[in-house]
């Protein structure tokens, strides 16, 4: 397993696919911790679309997972 060391924390906007391809863009990992609350944020915006964003954002970026088993499904 790949070690992992704290750089930074960035805050962006899950559901803007442009904030995040260029948030994402230069990292090497990403944790996603988006979600919907009473506070503010639309489930279907947050928490499906902004994941489709941060997952097309890490895929274009080569932020890939360090999961041997989903290596082909992402080549």
């Amino acid at each position: 397993m790949t070690e992992i060391l704290w750089r930074e924390q960035v805050l962006a906007d899950v559901t803007s696919p442009t904030s995040m391809m260029e948030t994402i863009a230069g990292s090497s990992a990403v944790i996603f911790a988006a979600s919907a609350s009473k506070k503010g944020g639309d489930p279907q915006a947050v928490d499906y679309q902004g994941l489709v964003n941060v997952a097309n954002a890490c895929i274009e970026n080569k932020v890939l997972p360090d999961i041997p088993e989903l290596a082909p499904c992402l080549a």
